[in-house]
């Protein structure tokens, strides 16, 4: 079985692992479920094989661990230890898929899920949540946030007409209660698009107009709005001031210990400061550059982009569904990103300019980089070091 198939399923699981009567704030079976899906994509795959982003992701967890040693809740940093071993598991996967279209596709199946149920509490008015329209995730923020990426995703699929299930999400989510961090998420993943198409800059000041005027309709819908936002600065004030005081970090899922009364900090950058102090930050905004670095890969940098802004207003990554969609475009990035960056350095190796190889001459190194382009075509001149182009997600 193909493991961008296998992705998919674990993608599908992981989505509907939301099932009706089980809050959202429950993270603990949705994970045993992606460790059973883990077990399934492992089981009879082959062996072996470079895992690029293998270093910085073993260390990430090391560093998980060493936690442990000075952690106030000692219990809670080794579920997120858990966690993190699982999202790290997901992400290296996806280092070797092809391409995400599959998981695209799965996660807009989820989406399409949620639909009759998001139907069935506006019609009668059924409130789970007290903030509104909530679906299978329980949580209206949860379920903006992963269909905004899904849409944002299977848009550059070949099936794009499954975008319908995340549109009618977040129009029947957002009818009643417009999310701030899907707009920011949904204008950072425009933003993202016309930088990386290199579109008119008069582009990106129609979408800022737009995205001024969307905030001031929430805004006027919405008057609490301004007070949330200014509730949410108190807290990274004093998220930065008490970070600051444990530069090492204070442990994984120690913020709601340290602060009771607000239990996340509404940004996720933030809470990885203050949970995993500077080391942890540097080899994550590492493996972020260097995933972004990645040549073409436009639907996944939106999708991530998207992810990015909603987490600067509320937490995507500490919901197991939105942490998975994060880690699968993650990994996939920074896959592609470090086979270009493989045949760059042999290329330089093996192929000087007053030398000109014969298919027959080609080193094994050379062609274990060829291979991981995933495909080797018929000898041409022109590149004699890989005896062929090399496919064009590559």
């Amino acid at each position: 079985m193909l493991l961008e198939f296998r992705l998919a399923l674990l993608t599908l699981a992981v989505g509907l692992a939301y099932v009706p009567g089980l809050p959202s704030g429950a993270t603990a079976p949705r994970w045993w479920v992606l460790a059973l899906g883990l077990v399934v994509v492992l089981w009879k795959q082959p062996r072996g094989g470079n895992f690029p982003g293998l270093k910085p992701i073993a260390l990430l967890v090391a560093w998980c661990v060493l936690g442990l040693l000075w952690t106030a809740t000692p219990w809670d940093t080794l579920e997120g230890v858990f966690a993190v071993v699982l999202v790290s598991c997901v992400f290296l996967l996806a280092t070797q898929a092809k391409n995400l279209d599959w998981c695209w596709e799965a996660a807009a199946l989820v989406c399409f899920c949620q639909v009759p149920v998001l139907l069935l509490q506006l019609a009668s008015d059924l409130k789970f949540n007290a903030i509104g329209v909530s679906g299978l995730f329980f949580s209206k923020n949860l379920i903006s946030e992963f269909a905004l990426a899904t849409g944002v995703g299977v848009l550059f699929t070949k099936n794009r007409w499954l975008v319908v299930g995340p549109l009618l999400c977040l129009v029947l989510v957002t009818v009643r209660n417009p999310a701030l961090e899907v707009l920011v998420g949904a204008f950072a993943a425009g933003i993202t698009y016309v930088w990386l198409k290199r579109y008119n800059r008069r582009a990106l000041l129609v979408g800022f107009v737009a995205a001024l005027a969307a905030f001031s309709f929430i805004v006027t819908q919405r008057p609490g709005t301004l007070v949330s936002f200014g509730e949410r600065l108190d807290i990274w004030q004093a998220t930065l001031l008490s970070a600051w005081d444990y530069p090492f970090g204070w442990g994984l899922n120690s913020f709601a210990d340290a602060a009771p009364h607000w239990e996340f900090v509404h940004n996720d950058f933030l809470q990885l400061f203050f949970e995993l102090g500077v080391p942890g930050v540097i080899v994550c905004g590492f493996v972020f550059i260097r995933s972004f670095k990645a040549e073409d890969c436009v639907a996944e940098k939106c999708a991530l982009a998207a992810l990015v802004g909603c987490s600067f207003l509320w937490w995507p990554l500490r919901s197991p569904a939105t942490l998975t969609l994060a880690a699968l475009v993650l990994g996939h990035l920074y896959g592609v990103s470090a086979r270009a960056r493989e045949f760059k350095r042999y290329r330089r190796t093996y192929r000087p300019r007053s030398i000109r190889y014969d298919y027959e001459d080609i080193s094994p190194d050379a062609v274990r980089a060829a291979r991981a382009g995933c495909e080797v075509l018929p000898p041409r001149p022109q590149y004699p070091l890989v005896g062929g182009e090399l496919q064009e997600h590559v």
